[in-house]
């Protein structure tokens, strides 16, 4: 058995170029007297191809038995080289397995000939068969008929077919096809932003908060549904086109980011609950100071003064940026003040990256003062640990700017440390 590739076609079955079409008939005739005829039908209501049938079907030849065929050379009218014609039975007995035999059969019919590559055109209309479990049916077929036990002799002659093509009905919607790329896209986002959320979940009371992934969790938390819904889709045209390279690829990044734990029931509300206590957890509602007189030493400098007036900070990609409160030369002293959520009250470690001298407050009470700090920012570079109250808790840095040292500082990111 060769690497056989299977893909969709939502071609019109007469445009469709091809070294074989094959397509699907059924016997409708209903009468049980010993001398009725069969009256075959195909399940297409391509004009084309219903017109390059209509003798053949009409002279009696084909009778659209179970797993009949019959095939027609430069069939007029239709692009495909030559048409297959292969019966499924009795109209009311056919079903889902039985379009796999016939899907069997089609590739089984190919193989002797040479024929390397078939177009295989799914039915229209049969009762109580969806499209995706008549695709799906079809490409299991196609891959059993494929099969050649003889594969490993030395002497064998390669037969096996290299492509595989299911022929999408008039009737199917195109709109999941023609999603594929844009669903591809957003499964590819989304299925790696819950990954890494995953992985740091797993160690999340090893380290500390994530200052880098700010983005990501706030990306997470606005998207939860949306998330959900990529990955639904997915799945829709994944199991709409089995075992094809869409279908691969869909399935792929589904696993990657964990399909059956997001589509679980309330697992949803879990992960916004989460996200919505690491966000709280994050220094957030951060304001910062005019800039001030530089004091001589960073330690000696006292808490602000409750008339100082503050501003919101802007945030980059994971810091908080200070640059714009002064200016290129001015030396001086920024205050910088925010809040940090903590769950359970107790004591843990405030992490911080800061690229000049610096002062720490939690509470009001000095936990941290590092007057050699200098650029650049690293995430978790320095701590300070702190009782923590549950709730709200207020966290103050005194900044130095330290343009005169031409180590000119930008900011500060800060995070508390998950408790073991």
């Amino acid at each position: 058995m060769g690497n056989m590739k299977t893909q969709l076609s939502f071609a019109s079955l007469s445009e469709i170029k091809t070294e074989l079409l094959a397509v699907l008939a059924v016997d409708t005739q209903t009468s049980k007297d010993r001398d009725a005829k069969p009256q075959p039908a195909l399940l297409t209501t391509d004009p084309a191809v219903v017109a390059a049938a209509a003798q053949v079907l009409a002279s009696g030849e084909f009778k659209a038995g179970a797993n009949e065929t019959l095939l027609l050379h430069a069939p007029a009218g239709l692009a495909a080289r030559r048409l297959l014609l292969v019966g499924l039975g009795k109209q009311a007995k056919a079903t889902v397995h039985l379009v796999r035999n016939a899907a069997g059969t089609s590739v089984r019919f190919t193989k002797p000939r040479g024929i390397k590559e078939l177009v295989f055109s799914l039915p229209e209309s049969l009762t109580g068969s969806p499209l995706h479990a008549m695709a799906r049916a079809a490409v299991e077929g196609a891959f059993v008929g494929d099969f050649d036990p003889d594969t490993y002799r030395s002497d064998r002659k390669d037969q096996s077919v290299q492509s595989f093509t299911l022929a999408a009905p008039a009737n199917a919607d195109k709109k999941i096809s023609s999603q594929f790329t844009s669903v591809m896209t957003l499964l590819i986002s989304w299925a790696t932003k819950h990954r890494a959320y995953l992985d740091w979940k797993s160690i999340e009371s090893d380290i500390v908060g994530p200052e880098k992934l700010d983005g990501l969790f706030e990306s997470l938390a606005e998207g939860c549904d949306t998330m959900r819904e990529v990955y639904l889709n997915a799945r829709k045209i994944a199991d709409a086109y089995p075992g094809s390279d869409a279908a691969k690829a869909l399935l792929s990044m589904l696993k990657v980011g964990d399909e059956e734990k997001v589509i679980s029931s309330g697992y949803l509300q879990k992960l916004k609950k989460h996200l919505a206590d690491i966000m709280k957890s994050k220094f957030s509602m951060v304001q910062a100071s005019r800039i001030l007189p530089a004091p001589e030493d960073i330690s000696k400098v006292k808490k602000p003064l409750k008339k100082l007036s503050f501003l919101p900070v802007p945030r980059t990609a994971f810091y908080y940026d200070i640059r714009g409160f002064y200016g290129k030369e001015e030396d001086g002293l920024i205050y910088l003040k925010g809040i940090i959520n903590v769950k359970r009250a107790g004591k843990a470690d405030l992490c911080f990256g800061v690229d000049g001298p610096v002062k720490v407050w939690i509470n009001g009470k000095t936990a941290a003062c590092i007057p050699g700090a200098t650029n650049p920012i690293i995430p978790s570079q320095y701590k300070a640990s702190a009782i923590w109250k549950e709730g709200d808790n207020e966290v103050t840095f005194a900044m130095l700017t330290n343009n005169t040292s031409n180590n000119r500082t930008s900011g500060l990111c800060a995070a508390k440390k998950s408790a073991k």
